[in-house]
């Protein structure tokens, strides 16, 4: 009844394997009432992957020429590249200090060191370099939640949203959540769907649903945040229920059901049909590619 995917990535896997280690540990017979040395509680679940070439599901990365076309066109445009030549000192001060030498003048190179310092000072505590100062640090956040979104298909700097790119990077997921809800809709096996991905994983499939500026304003999702998805039936109607959990620290998930494009503004259930047919428009297939 338990289907579970991750993304190849150490952290990926690891996560799903540690969100597992405590799924079945109220389980009538134990195993390790059985087995002494087993480890207490502990059932193991499968967990499978895909080679991260063909994972178009759990990374919005995914090979894509189509999408990487797209998103460059966007970086191309004056308004985007005036922004990228406002953060000047920024390119120059990593050039300066970074150990790697001259760096291009492109986004992903704010994206990748804001990453990196980001996960030091924020998630691990650790002290930076000293020339990484708060101002410095406070202009690099800033510089890449004000470009992020639009990079990866948001509107912004004069642009309309790209449905287009949003749909090449959390389509194929959204599909596989409608073709999931479908098959437990009319009485398939599997009654639970895990996956463990990215930050990005979660934003694209965020943007597909019309939903990522509502449930994270301009931020990217912190560690363990996690997009939930309910299949309910009441009486002979099935609805689908969002909700959101905000990190691995938060008590209880928030209902986003309101917040969803395809779904009724005044309801924490979506009626299932309802959900399916709005939702199409965003959903991808290798076949619709």
């Amino acid at each position: 009844q338990v289907s579970v995917r991750s993304f190849d990535s150490t952290i990926c896997l690891q996560s799903a394997l540690s969100n597992l280690a405590g799924f079945y540990t109220d389980e009538p017979v134990a195993l390790d009432a059985v087995l002494p040395k087993w480890p207490t509680g502990w059932t193991p679940v499968p967990v499978h992957t895909k080679t991260k070439e063909d994972d178009n599901e759990l990374d919005p990365a995914a090979n894509c020429p189509k999408a990487d076309k797209l998103r460059k066109s966007r970086e191309k445009t004056m308004a985007f590249q005036d922004f990228l030549a406002s953060n000047w000192n920024l390119f120059a001060l990593l050039a300066q200090n970074g150990g790697q030498g001259p760096v291009e003048t492109k986004f992903s190179v704010l994206s990748d060191w804001y990453d990196t310092v980001m996960i030091e000072k924020e998630q691990f505590n650790l002290t930076l370099p000293d020339w990484i100062t708060d101002d410095v640090y406070k202009q690099l956040k800033a510089a890449f939640l004000a470009g992020n979104d639009f990079t990866n298909g948001a509107e912004g700097f004069g642009q309309t949203q790209d449905d287009e790119l949003a749909k090449l990077r959390g389509g194929f997921l959204l599909e596989e959540w409608r073709s999931n809800l479908v098959h437990a809709s009319v009485g398939k096996k599997k009654k639970y769907h895990a996956y463990s991905a990215k930050d990005h994983t979660v934003m694209a499939l965020l943007m597909t649903l019309g939903a990522k500026k509502s449930v994270l304003g301009d931020d990217i999702p912190p560690y363990g945040a996690t997009l939930i998805n309910e299949l309910w039936k009441k009486k002979t109607e099935y609805y689908v229920k969002f909700l959101f959990l905000d990190s691995a620290s938060s008590t209880a998930p928030r209902a986003i059901t309101r917040l969803i494009n395809a779904c009724p503004d005044d309801a924490d259930l979506c009626p299932l049909q309802q959900f399916l047919d709005n939702a199409i428009k965003f959903a991808v297939t290798d076949e619709t590619v």
